[in-house]
């Protein structure tokens, strides 16, 4: 018994610790950033300790390689095949970047991207999450039973109201530190969030068959734009968000070629 409980508490200081510590995957000092609302997953007790140990085994940093932290728990099928799934968020994002250098946002090119350059440490892209708990979706909410004695993860509303707040604070100051000269927001549901990220309010701006919203500095684009798998919004939609970047002459990343052999 009581080396269950030692092990429960360790779980709970772990979990905490991912909770304020881990932000994302790749390079912040990339030239461009993707920002959401939470990443997809968390389906059972043991993807979620897996997904914390390995965080762990990396050194507890606060991003780290999408490949290597992927292909850890299990989902290398986004990286290692000849021909790898392609992730319908992922794939959505890499057709703006694609489109913005000008590129044709074909399927196979799509698919090598993901699988040399996104979300890689020594890259130009940053994957970030505004909440840190993976979660199949919005509307289901398994850590309350996992980790009772967290009180705030007792609901979805509890868990958000805790944590939100810190996050949106601690972006704050790494787009501060970092700089980033494209930050792309997706899920406009969550505007108002993205807005206190950016340090200011978004301007609607047409953008072909959707509005996007839009803000400004000396250095920096912030745009919000509807999420990838929002339903009806196609390939085209994507290209139109990519060319809007390339008309206001951004900084573009090149390809990484580089592979992990490690894996």
């Amino acid at each position: 018994m009581t080396r269950l409980k030692k092990q429960d508490e360790l779980s709970d200081n772990l979990l905490q610790s991912f909770m304020r510590e881990f932000y994302g995957y790749g390079n912040p000092a990339g030239k461009w950033w993707f920002i959401g609302m939470e990443e997809a997953g968390g389906r059972n007790l043991e993807e979620v300790h897996l997904r914390l140990n390995t965080w762990e085994s990396l050194g507890r940093k606060t991003h780290v390689d999408i490949c290597e932290y992927n292909c850890r728990i299990g989902r290398d099928f986004r990286f290692i095949p000849d021909r790898p799934s392609l992730s319908r968020t992922w794939a959505g994002l890499i057709r703006v970047l694609l489109s913005a250098h000008g590129q044709n946002p074909e399927r196979e090119a799509v698919r090598n991207y993901q699988k040399h350059s996104l979300g890689r440490i020594k890259g130009d892209t940053y994957l970030v999450e505004l909440l840190p708990l993976a979660s199949p979706d919005a509307k289901k909410w398994f850590y309350g039973g996992w980790f009772p004695k967290l009180p705030y993860l007792k609901s979805r509303d509890d868990y958000e109201r805790e944590v939100r707040p810190y996050r949106i604070e601690r972006l704050k100051r790494l787009v501060k530190k970092y700089r980033p000269r494209n930050v792309l927001f997706y899920g406009k549901k969550n505007t108002e969030y993205w807005e206190q990220i950016a340090g200011g309010s978004f301007k609607k701006e047409s953008n072909e068959s959707r509005s996007i919203g839009v803000r400004r500095t000396h250095d920096q684009i912030f745009v919000s734009m509807d999420h990838p798998v929002a339903h009806g919004l196609t390939i085209p939609d994507f290209q139109a968000v990519g060319r809007w970047f390339a008309n206001k002459k951004v900084s573009l990343p090149e390809v990484q070629r580089e592979f992990y052999e490690s894996i």
